[in-house]
This record gives C-alpha cells, structure tokens and sequence, in this order.
C-alpha cells in the first residue's frame, strides 16, 4: 500500500521545514551523556532528542534561530546518573555562526568566552569535525573581545562532569556575523 510511504514524506517535508524557514538561520547544541537525559527546553529554544542514535536519551540536540543580535540559546538537561555532558557547539551548515558565552548552571565553561586562542587556534575545545578556515575567532563579541566563529563543516565540544538526578541549565550566546542589527 502507497499511504504509510506517502505520509512518510510528508513528515519529512514538515521536519525540514522546521529547521530552515526561507532565509532563517539557526545554531545548535548537541549533548551526548554517559547516561539518559531529560529535557527541559527554554524559551525559544527546540531541544529533541537525537532519535537517529542508538541510544536516543543520551543525545540531545537544542536549536534556535538566530539573527544579527546576540541571543541566548538555553535548556536543561537532567542525567540518570553522574556521567558527563558533552557540550558540542554546531553551525548551520549554511552559513557562519558566532558563538559566545557558553555556562553551564551561570558558570562559565574554560575558556567558555573563547578568548585563548594559540596560533589561530582555539584552546580547551575539542574539534569534533573541522578545517583550518572553518573555526576563527571574531571581534563581534558578547562577552570579552572574541567569539568563536564556526562554519560548516566545524563542531567544537568540552565535557563537564555531572551528578545524577540534577538540573544543569546550558546557555549560549548566538548571532549572525556581520551585519549590525536593525534599529529598533
């Protein structure tokens, strides 16, 4: 029978369309756990769960569109048990994003304002997929003098311990390089 093939497409037309809405841009975080997470979403901010990884609790991907003002991307997540959290920082594949001020519970991550860099290169992240061009450091900053400047294809991450049964609330600045936001 055609039908379940037919609606088949048609949710993936309406998933498509979530992540990119004409010329929308948006920035995403992954999470990935050594224990199954709950999710907690902030406002403006979609978290899912990764359903596409073998073990889809211990994933989660949170996303928001982003303009050329600073914005906050945050959510929470609540592990099992004391494992880590993953914090791994994702351009659109389309274009730059700026990323800046990453915290965890109000507390900033190492180097979490991205202001260390060593010969063009960004110290206590982790690359996960990247090109030399593809991570830089930007004036346009949020929090001190730099953000990171990621285009695709570019993930960056650092872990950070966790207890079990606690809330830990991931925020991060995000905005379009470039452009000046329109006066309001």
């Amino acid at each position: 029978m055609k039908l379940p093939y037919f609606k088949q497409i048609v949710m993936t037309l309406c998933l498509a369309g979530t992540f990119s809405l004409g010329a929308a841009e948006w920035a995403a975080v992954g999470i990935g756990s050594g224990a199954d997470l709950t999710i907690k979403p902030g406002d403006d901010t979609r978290a899912i769960y990764q359903d596409w990884q073998k073990e889809p609790k211990k994933y989660v991907l949170a996303n928001r569109l982003v303009s050329y003002e600073w914005e906050t991307l945050v959510f929470s997540v609540i592990p099992e048990k004391d494992t880590y959290l993953s914090i791994n920082l994702q351009p659109n594949p389309q274009t730059a994003i700026l990323f800046d001020d990453v915290r965890v519970n109000g507390k900033q991550l190492t180097n979490g304002s991205f202001e260390t860099w060593s010969g063009g290169h960004l110290t206590t992240w982790n690359k996960i997929s990247w090109n030399a061009s593809a991570l830089t450091p930007s004036e346009e900053a949020a929090d001190g003098k730099f953000s990171a400047k990621l285009m695709s294809p570019c993930d960056i991450e650092q872990r950070v311990n966790v207890k079990a049964n606690t809330e830990y609330t991931i925020s991060v600045k995000v905005k379009l390089p470039g452009r000046e936001a329109a006066a309001k």
